[in-house]
């Protein structure tokens, strides 16, 4: 991204009633009263300190809903000691410690977007503080932090959401990227194949379905992805605020031949879109995997003088793992990618490591 200009801005201070709420804590937990947990979970709440790390979670307490001290979720914390004015977004309903003020917008709700943008801003006031001083209420209240503006000299809310929004993008465009050119790699590397292999028609193991259409006008940016028939970045065509297509599908592209394994709900705006499923096994980000890739590897004998469309996927055969019972060994197809994925992970963080230097 081009670095911003920032000359047109307005400063707000963070104390102005008309735009911003700033409050102190209900009142500090006492984790020996409750059932803490280390890992994220189903019925467990976040415990948010003044930590720089992990978006200040330090842990999380389990099936208690303790509205006395629970605050409400889309709203920013900002740690008053420890690590001064380090702030994060709270997207879900969440217990604190002592020494937090909780920020939110007067005349708009928060989203992941927007208050990334603020976080961001907010955070860049840290070098002001150290550890020895304590961040306290008037000092929140007093500081300046400069937004963009609108024509009626009012912070430009939507300005500053889809900004956020595109960095977002293309950051997820590029690790997307860095992760394919990857695969292929290791796809090179590793024979996928064992020794037990039979073809299957690809109509008798799979639902085979055209996938939902919506007009490409009418999607507008959102937390679901925008697949079409694009051949590459898992079909990613950009972000829906709604989703037409249930996940844990395998999306192919009747022109370019390419198959993605979809693993959350998705909205599609092609008319090229086809959506499959095995009948009798669950898909999940392993075996989806592994039949992606067998698919395509058949993608070259497609394009647009011959699309891989219904009734050709109809007719189209496979080759596939088989057990003793000469039934599809749906182990194996998980065993081995999870070998594979296991590489990747590791050549992946090598790649992080080489982009942080």
């Amino acid at each position: 991204m081009n670095k911003l200009d920032i000359s047109d801005w307005k400063y707000f201070s963070l104390g102005d009633k008309e735009y911003f709420e700033i409050c102190r804590i209900k009142k500090p937990i006492i984790l020996s009263n409750y059932n803490v947990s280390a890992m994220k979970g189903e019925n467990k709440f976040p415990i948010v300190c003044s930590s720089l790390e992990n978006n200040g979670v330090a842990g999380w307490i389990i099936d208690n809903n303790n509205e006395e001290v629970l605050h409400y979720e889309n709203a920013i914390t900002v740690a008053q000691d420890g690590s001064i004015f380090s702030s994060f977004y709270q997207p879900f309903k969440f217990y604190t410690r002592i020494n937090m003020l909780i920020f939110r917008l007067k005349k708009r709700q928060l989203n992941h977007h927007l208050a990334f943008f603020l976080c961001s801003i907010i955070n860049l006031e840290k070098f002001k503080y150290s550890f020895g001083r304590t961040l306290k209420t008037g000092d929140i209240w007093k500081t300046k932090i400069p937004l963009p503006v609108n024509e009626k000299g009012e912070p430009n809310w939507l300005w500053m959401e889809n900004y956020s929004r595109k960095i977002f993008e293309k950051v997820k465009k590029d690790i997307i990227g860095l992760i394919d050119k990857e695969r292929e790699r290791e796809r090179e590397e590793i024979n996928i194949y064992p020794d037990d292999l039979q073809e299957f028609k690809i109509s008798n193991c799979f639902y085979i379905l055209r996938a939902k259409i919506t007009k490409k006008e009418d999607i507008l940016p959102g937390e679901f992805a925008h697949i079409t028939d694009k051949s590459g970045f898992n079909g990613y065509e950009g972000s829906s605020y709604f989703w037409t297509e249930k996940a844990n599908i395998i999306s192919i592209g009747t022109y370019s031949g390419s198959s993605f394994y979809q693993e959350k709900n998705f909205t599609n705006s092609s008319h090229q879109l086809i959506k499959i499923w095995p009948k009798n096994r669950q898909l999940n980000k392993y075996n989806a995997f592994f039949i992606a890739t067998i698919l395509n590897q058949g993608a070259p004998r497609y394009s647009y003088g011959r699309m891989r469309s219904l009734s050709e996927l109809r007719k189209e055969k496979i080759p596939l793992p088989i057990d003793k019972n000469k039934k599809i060994d749906w182990d194996y197809t998980e065993t081995i990618t999870k070998n594979i994925y296991q590489k990747i992970i590791l050549k992946f963080e090598k790649i992080l490591t080489e982009l942080d230097e």
